[in-house]
């Protein structure tokens, strides 16, 4: 949507317009995840190798397009601009739900738990690898797009959307910000085949310990195609459901994506609270995966207050 108002100014975008996209994208992750399960990993590995390559080819184009024209580092670490109407300190708090969208999901491996080999080892080391990776590039990635940024107002009010407006302010070029842009919107098709992969089999695994209204239904596995597909069809429903919502109210639609972002902060200091009140002693000797009592105690109250 944004590539079609920034080609053509006068292009009035309309929230069916977004919705249908929203839809198509969410049948193509039901139909990859129903019948092509198989590849589920080598689509993975892609993903992947395709994000961290847009990351550096994004970069790099950028920061050579823009030079030597950037931004200074007092402008990119230090200046505070604020012109969302509420006080700074609520901004403040406000903004860090865009950086805990980017980091929320590192817990996708503990959904796909046992389909993981040796997950005892790999489950660990899968959400350290997420969290640091996840961390490194996007702290070098937003540095790289405030040093290119030119005209703030114009990247705040472009009908095409923030990032596309950064990438042609740097590069002057709309064929080369677009061709930028594509890596990013692919990543976004990746991310919901996963996301739809991770949801299906947290309902199949409420609804195989009867956790789910109808859960010998939703629990049940496809013998055929070895998934469960009628999980997947209540996720998919699920989330054209709240698709609806859309249309009826953008701001609707919003404040429910916003409050999962926050529901998902919350509910990952749980675990770390049960340990905090009831002691480490829970948890199996035997682990694979064991940190130094202090250092788990500290990782558990952090977590816990953190959330």
């Amino acid at each position: 949507m944004g590539i079609i108002s920034f080609f053509n100014p006068n292009f009035a975008p309309q929230r069916w317009h977004q919705f249908l996209i929203y839809v198509g994208i969410t049948l193509f992750a039901f139909l990859v995840n129903t019948y092509l399960t198989r590849i589920l990993p080598h689509i993975t590995k892609t993903a992947f190798i395709w994000s961290l390559t847009g990351f550096v080819v994004i970069s790099i184009t950028l920061l050579a397009c823009a030079s030597p024209d950037y931004q200074s580092g007092s402008f990119v670490y230090r200046e505070f601009i604020n012109e969302t109407g509420w006080p700074d300190g609520l901004a403040w708090l406000l903004g860090l739900l865009q950086g805990a969208f980017s980091l929320t999901g590192f817990d996708a491996c503990a959904h796909m738990i046992e389909e993981i080999p040796n997950p005892q080892r790999r489950g660990p080391q899968i959400i350290i690898y997420a969290i640091l990776i996840g961390m490194g590039t996007g702290f070098v990635f937003l540095s790289v797009l405030l040093f290119v940024l030119k005209d703030l107002d114009a990247v705040l009010s472009s009908a095409a959307g923030p990032l596309l407006e950064i990438f042609y302010q740097a590069t002057n070029s709309k064929a080369g910000a677009v061709c930028l842009l594509v890596f990013p919107m692919v990543c976004v098709i990746f991310a919901e085949i996963s996301i739809m992969s991770t949801s299906s089999r947290m309902n199949w695994a409420f609804a195989r310990d009867g956790g789910l209204p109808f859960s010998r239904v939703f629990a049940k596995v496809h013998t055929g195609l070895d998934v469960p597909v009628n999980s997947l069809i209540l996720t998919t429903a699920l989330v054209l459901i709240f698709g609806l919502i859309f249309l009826g109210s953008s701001t609707a639609f919003n404040a429910i994506v916003a409050a999962s972002v926050v529901a998902l902060g919350a509910s990952y200091g749980i675990p770390p609270l049960i340990l905090v009140l009831r002691g480490r002693k829970l948890l199996p000797a035997d682990r694979a995966f064991k940190l130094p009592g202090w250092l788990g105690w500290t990782c558990n109250i952090v977590r816990f207050f953190s959330s």
